[in-house]
């Protein structure tokens, strides 16, 4: 879908396309592809770069047109979870006119932000500006389902909760890869103004968005590294679930193999011949609390070994000194 936007009254607001001097394309069609193509003469490999998601952000100088390719944060919702990726959009600069290409439905232009841009070049700067808060949105959604995940982690052992740590840790690291390139097309357009018409005040907004970005591009960071110990905290705790296990069942193991050897002599005539003439029911009620508290007796000095040598381990490694 294409929308013509004009600056003439101070802001952008939707017109003609005689009057327009920029042009937004959001999931542009086959033939609206075709009209970049011809119309405004951006090459087909330019198109494809500004629709594919996995594309370099960067900035192209020519001796009069200007390619911008840049990086911007998408979410798809699931039944399950908020899938968290990023997505390509590009902006050319063809004399007074200016074309964005986004592949989806993307326009945030009727927001406050945009109220203040009265030039082509203020445009360029919020459309790249509402691109960092909208970092910083996703950002807060996933520190609000991180908490979700810590207080389910000692509780929950479903290898659901596991996938979905890894699924928001892969997010945070296309966003910290996407905020880093995105970072050296600032600085590329803050040592080029003259190329793309900056004026003072674009310069001061330049300077706050650039400090913006690295203010998100260090808190993505910091998520991404609370996620990857939230992560391995997850592998430990699993870890030692399943160490305790498999100790109690080796326990529940040990304990009945001598109960299932005396239960088996019970069962033959040797047992019939030691009783002799005492009477077999008797003997019998008589092996059964025997048995268990052969179990009991076992079970007790098991557990109080492993636990003994356990805690004797901890103690060592805690007393080893330091090389």
């Amino acid at each position: 879908m294409r929308r013509c936007l004009s600056l003439a009254g101070k802001r952008p607001i939707e017109t003609d396309e005689a009057q327009a001097s920029i042009h937004y394309y959001t999931s542009p069609s086959a033939s609206e592809r075709q009209e970049l193509l011809d119309k405004w003469q951006i090459d087909r490999h330019s198109l494809d770069a500004a629709l594919d998601p996995d594309e370099v952000p960067r900035v192209d100088f020519s001796s009069k047109d200007v390619s911008i390719y840049w990086k911007r944060p998408t979410s798809v919702r699931s039944d399950r979870q908020v899938l968290f990726n990023v997505a390509s959009m590009g902006v050319f600069l063809r004399g007074d006119q200016m074309i964005v290409v986004v592949s989806d439905d993307h326009f945030p232009v009727g927001q406050q932000a945009f109220a203040e841009a009265s030039t082509p070049s203020s445009f360029l700067l919020r459309l790249l500006g509402h691109t960092i808060q909208h970092y910083y949105e996703h950002l807060k959604v996933i520190k609000m389902i991180s908490r979700e995940m810590q207080n389910k982690l000692e509780s929950s052992m479903e290898k659901r909760l596991l996938l979905d740590m890894f699924s928001l840790e892969e997010s945070l690291t296309y966003y910290l890869n996407a905020l880093e390139s995105d970072g050296a097309v600032l600085k590329k357009m803050e040592v080029n103004p003259d190329k793309i018409g900056f004026t003072k005040e674009d310069l001061d907004y330049l300077d706050d968005l650039r400090i913006d970005h690295e203010q998100c591009q260090k808190l993505t960071k910091i998520y991404q590294e609370i996620m990857d110990s939230m992560v391995q905290t997850r592998e430990g705790i699993m870890n030692n679930s399943m160490n305790i296990l498999l100790k109690n069942l080796t326990i529940i193991t040990v304990v009945f193999l001598p109960l299932n050897l005396l239960a088996g002599l019970g069962g033959m005539s040797e047992f019939s011949s030691a009783l002799g003439g005492f009477p077999k029911g008797v003997g019998y009620a008589m092996l059964v609390p025997l048995l268990g508290g052969i179990g009991w007796g076992t079970w007790w000095m098991l557990s109080r070994y492993v636990d003994d040598f356990s805690s004797g381990r901890k103690k060592s490694s805690r007393s080893k000194p330091k090389s």
